[in-house]
């Protein structure tokens, strides 16, 4: 691929609080970040789900900065949950990112190395879940803001290790 490239899956929600009011958000997230990032339509989702697709572009470190902007403005109003002691935790969060078919293999075996790097749970969802003619499968990254940034990282990392590796369709749109 020309530039690295990763798709995150949102809620509706999501979408809008990523864009901002007249755009704000994303222009600051692409500025501080230097990443390039497309948002798809309200009503156009990622194929079998409900899910808004975020497209983000350009170097593997500005990549990992967006997506950390991004976690912070979709996340950042959930509050800290009381773990045991009284002493506040950070509340759990989930990522879905959507990868290139053709990475799996790569992600599948370096799991727990990905895991262990970020302290995030990851997982891949089965082949059977991948929705036809996308060659396209869900990696779902769990923990606090700070792991599942990290695990996103390690993933997009992992994806381009491999430069053969790419996604058929770079774009938000699935018709």
């Amino acid at each position: 691929p020309s530039q690295p490239y990763l798709k995150l899956l949102m809620p509706n929600k999501a979408g809008a609080k990523i864009i901002g009011r007249a755009g704000a958000t994303i222009k600051a997230i692409q500025s501080k970040s230097g990443a390039r990032i497309n948002v798809s339509n309200p009503s156009e989702y990622s194929p079998w789900t409900d899910a808004r697709v975020v497209g983000i572009s350009g170097k593997v470190p500005n990549v990992a900065k967006a997506v950390a902007a991004i976690i912070q403005a979709v996340f950042d109003d959930i509050a800290p949950m009381k773990g045991r002691k009284g002493q506040q935790q950070a509340s759990e969060i989930s990522l879905a990112i959507l990868i290139p078919s053709m990475s799996c293999g790569h992600i599948r075996a370096n799991i727990t190395k990905l895991e262990v790097v970020s302290g995030a749970t990851i997982a891949l969802s089965p082949i059977e879940e991948q929705a036809p003619g996308t060659h396209e499968r869900v990696v779902t990254i769990s923990g606090g803001m700070a792991e599942v940034s990290g695990g996103a990282e390690a993933v997009l990392e992992n994806i381009y290790e491999d430069p053969e590796c790419q996604y058929v369709n770079e774009s938000t749109k699935y018709t």
